[in-house]
């Protein structure tokens, strides 16, 4: 569990491994941030918190090294990605599940403030107790900040409030925990808090030291209010209980008044459905609001017709307990041509609240004046409907204790200290629900169609549902029905408002495949910099057009389906070479990334063709640094983009897109889906086919498809003039023919492999990294035939290749190989660190493929050193992991190797079993060398047995 401590010293836990924030301002910052928690806090008043009214020149960039260290604090954490850098400033969003120890003691707080208000006052006392055991001490203790100080001092109050209820609840239950001296001791440091005194002196008198208590009441007597009065009278008479029943009503829930004020909302929806979280949310927000000095402002985001008024509405409507003088709701048509005017609302608001005709000011400061002066002593939550901006807004905005206001946008709004709600699609099985409600008739599988069609939203949804019963309609007309009927008239309003250039890049993001992309792409499609597409992109983030989408490195931004349709729909009016140009830009600026990234990625089994000269200059740092991630957060782009280059005639791009991905997909076992795209590329020209049929080849074997294999790769080392790749293609032939049961092909095939590449220039990485490979393969056919001298000898100089190629994954897969001879040769004390190196470096660069042999390997190792337990626990991962591969040589070889743990653990019956189901997929599979090993494993089982 992860907690972000702001009650003493500022400080993160992990798994109650607690690590200080360092630095005055970083611990500033971080208390500051973890206050407001979910807004966004502009960069001026965080330079206000950390710096106050003496804030260097420099503070800004201060600023930014704060917000850089904060994010290593919070990333060594587990909370990669949870500072965001949002105009105007940041906001902390931390994941589902992270604790916030200030939001912990006010929620425990609102329950021992909801048991004593139901009278159940030893739960009360209990929840009491528990939320002032999180209370570590004053927020942000040490901080020396003024505006963390003042927060400090008001959140005392919050503090001193549990204080009091649970002394009220020990007093009402019997329960005398509370010492003398501590009630002393805090009446004494609170004299501000009456009721401390009160309790004080209640207390000394049910202890039945009646006279110290009325002698502390004659020494507060001149400030006395009329409890106090009334206690002193009480002790007197030596009548108390009256004194418990003042005790009581200090937490006695207030009598509602329904009708006592105005409640104007729009009918709320019958088949409402989800948005459970986001109504939890407003449900605390709204409820801690209660006893807070600064009402709460709400803020609902989203893109058009996806539920903010919605879910506004129902929030309104479950919370309205909590506004006994009433809610307003306005529809300030921020979507309109005209959106309402700030000073026409106000007069709209004075006359709901009872002020009409003349009284009402025509100045609009005097009209402002007179509605803040209404709203003084009301509690009140005002809903404020599709605004246009912030400044439509400000002057509506409540301003007393207790009020609250819930504000609708399709623009991100920076409202000082708002909580924001940014909506999203609904999930998968709300959806389906809300398909159902609209149209009982309509069935599961139906629903699930509607809300794919739709991307889960809502309005889109609900226009589909409506509409189920038809038809003959393909998909594609459904979609021109939705973005030129309703849904068009929606996001045009979003739209029109955009400035040219952000229009411009939601035209372009609309011809992209449906994927999230990074701001490179962006960059590439204006013809601009990444700096400034970031900028552009920004402002399509605000108007909700666009969304962040956090994954695993980083984050990406991505069009709903609807919205790409739409924009796509809109670029038909561009010109047509200008659009081709921007997506011609996109997909190389992709290829020379991918292309980087394979080469950071270090795995060198398929030779990726050098990069073309062609290909733009990219900053390729954050590719490099973590490639395999890069890989993964962009992998739906990567194959959609090879598919759509080559529909709009970018076939070289194409092509080499795809090659930049062989390796990646072999080493993450991506291989249905990289046989299927790499069919469709090796179609386009010459060059893709060479390319292409090399790397199906190596899919094909790896599938235990080795026919196909032999021909994909006899095509290419007939076809081929690239020496290298005549060489590679020859490997894969080896393999195959070694496959198939044709050592000698698969000799002479290695052997005219090898004097080509023993013939290439030293220096040339991909050569070397080739040769390498086929050494490894020549060292596993050695191995097959039992010559376990020639294959760690062939591993050996394997090894060399690759490490001096920096091929890592290559490294631990010949490593594995170097363990197996040696197991072989019936050195498993030897093989045991080889095997561990190669388990742990695969396991580094996520080699889903080799990692379940190499643990085989590395099980056989501590077999034959006497660890049965270590070998067993291995082989029982090894063989998870490659089930779920459904590569059958490795199913084979970790299938026997059970068997013969098993065996060695006298575990005859689970042995056979697993050795006899390891030949029968041999025979199938025809791996004939395999199948007389495990024959003979099986011939060593004692008859009897």
């Amino acid at each position: 569990m992860i907690e972000l401590r702001v009650l003493g010293s500022p400080e993160v836990a992990v798994d109650d491994d607690v690590r200080p924030i360092k630095g005055a301002r970083t611990r500033a910052l971080y208390a500051a941030l973890v206050l407001n928690a979910g807004k966004v806090l502009p960069a001026a008043d965080l330079i206000a918190t950390v710096w106050g009214a003496d804030a260097p020149k420099t503070a800004a960039n201060q600023l930014q090294i704060a917000v850089h260290r904060l994010r290593g604090v919070l990333t060594e954490a587990g909370l990669d990605g949870a500072l965001i850098t949002r105009e105007p400033g940041y906001i902390l969003l931390p994941p589902e599940g992270t604790v916030i120890d200030l939001a912990v003691f006010r929620e425990l707080a609102s329950r021992a403030r909801a048991r004593a208000a139901a009278g159940d006052w030893t739960g009360a006392r209990d929840e009491g107790r528990r939320a002032l055991a999180r209370w570590r001490g004053p927020v942000a203790d040490g901080v020396d900040a003024d505006r963390l100080r003042r927060i400090a001092d008001t959140m005392s109050g919050e503090h001193l409030d549990v204080v009091e209820l649970v002394h009220a609840a020990e007093t009402l239950t019997g329960d005398h925990t509370a010492t003398v001296a501590e009630l002393k001791r805090l009446a004494l440091t609170a004299p501000h808090r009456p009721r401390l005194t009160y309790l004080l002196v209640l207390g000394l008198a049910l202890r039945g030291r009646a006279a110290e208590a009325l002698e502390t009441y004659q020494a507060v007597r001149g400030t006395a209010g009329r409890e106090l009065t009334a206690l002193e009278r009480d002790i007197l008479r030596d009548d108390l209980e009256p004194s418990r029943a003042t005790l009581r009503s200090w937490y006695a829930a207030e009598p509602a008044t329904p009708g006592g004020g105005p409640h104007r909302l729009p009918e709320d929806l019958r088949d409402f459905v989800g948005r459970g979280d986001e109504r939890d949310r407003v449900r605390r927000v709204l409820a801690d609001n209660v006893t807070d000095p600064h009402p709460a402002t709400i803020t609902v985001t989203g893109l058009g017709g996806v539920g903010k008024t919605t879910l506004a509405v129902r929030a309104a409507t479950e919370n309205a307990k909590l506004f006994p003088d009433g809610i307003l709701y306005v529809d300030l048509r921020g979507a309109d041509d005209e959106p309402r005017s700030s000073h026409d609302v106000l007069g709209e608001l004075l006359h709901t609240l009872g002020v009409h005709g003349e009284t009402v000011p025509d100045d609009h400061d005097a009209r402002l004046g007179l509605y803040r002066s209404v709203l003084t002593g009301l509690t009140l939550l005002i809903v404020l409907d599709n605004a246009s901006g912030e400044a439509q807004v400000r002057d509506l905005l409540p301003i007393h204790p207790a009020s609250a206001a819930i504000v609708t946008s399709r623009r991100l709004l920076a409202l000082d200290g708002a909580h924001t709600l940014e909506l999203d699609v609904l999930a998968r099985e709300d959806a389906v629900r809300l398909a159902q409600g609209v149209d009982r008739r309509i069935d599961r599988p139906t629903a699930e169609r509607l809300v794919d069609l739709s991307g889960g939203h809502p309005l889109a949804l609900r226009i589909l549902a409506s509409r189920t019963g038809r038809r003959g309609v393909t998909d594609e007309e459904v979609f021109d029905e939705l973005i030129e009927g309703d849904l068009w008239r929606v996001f045009e309003a979003s739209y029109r408002d955009l400035p040219p250039r952000p229009a411009r890049l939601l035209r372009l993001a609309g011809l992209l495949p449906h994927a999230p992309f990074g701001p490179e792409l962006a960059a590439a499609l204006l013809d601009t910099t990444v700096a400034d597409a970031e900028r552009v992109l920004d402002e399509l983030v605000d108007a909700q057009l666009l969304r962040i989408v956090e994954l695993g490195r980083g984050f990406r931004y991505t069009l709903h389906d609807l919205v790409r349709r739409y924009g796509r729909r809109l670029a038909e009016d561009d010109d047509a070479h200008e659009r081709h140009a921007a997506l011609r830009r996109a997909y190389r600026t992709l290829l020379a990334l991918a292309w980087h990234a394979d080469d950071a990625l270090g795995y060198r089994y398929h030779p990726t063709p050098p990069l073309p000269p062609w290909a733009p200059t990219v900053d390729d740092a954050e590719v490099r640094d973590a490639p395999a991630e890069w890989f993964a957060d962009d992998h739906d782009l990567l194959v959609r983009a090879v598919v759509h280059a080559i529909d709009i005639g970018e076939t070289e791009t194409a092509w080499r897109l795809a090659a930049c991905l062989v390796n990646v997909f072999d080493l993450h076992a991506h291989l249905p889906e990289a046989i299927a795209l790499f069919e469709r590329v090796a179609t386009v020209h010459h060059d893709a086919a060479v390319t292409m049929r090399l790397a199906l080849s190596r899919a094909y074997g790896a599938l235990g498809r080795h026919t196909e294999q032999l021909r994909a790769a006899g095509w290419v080392r007939r076809t081929a003039t690239d020496p290298l790749l005549t060489a590679a293609a020859a490997v894969q032939i080896a393999y195959a023919a070694r496959m198939l049961g044709r050592p000698t092909a698969a000799t002479l095939a290695y052997d005219w492999a090898h004097a080509r590449l023993g013939g290439l220039d030293a220096a040339d990485v991909r050569g070397r990294a080739q040769l390498g490979w086929l050494l490894r393969e020549r060292a596993l056919t050695a191995y097959v035939q039992g010559d376990a001298e020639v294959a760690h000898a062939h591993f050996s100089r394997a090894l060399a290749e690759i490490t001096a190629v920096g091929d890592v994954p290559g490294q631990g897969r010949v490593l594995g190989g170097l363990a197996a001879s040696r197991n072989l040769a019936g050195f498993h004390s030897g093989a045991v660190a080889p095997a561990e190196n190669a388990v742990s470096l695969l396991a580094a660069v996520g080699d889903r493929v080799e990692i379940g042999a190499c643990r085989v390997v590395l099980a056989e190792a501590y077999l034959g050193s006497g660890r049965m337990e270590d070998a067993t626990a291995q082989i029982g991962t090894a063989l998870t992991e490659i089930r779920a591969l459904r590569r059958p040589l490795h199913t084979v070889y970790a299938l026997r190797g059970l068997g013969r743990i098993l065996l060695a653990a006298g575990r005859v019956d689970e042995a056979v079993a697993a050795l006899r189901e390891a030949l029968q997929l041999s025979r199938e599979k025809a791996y004939s060398t395999f199948a007389a090993w495990i024959e003979a494993d099986l011939a060593s089982v004692p008859p009897g047995e």
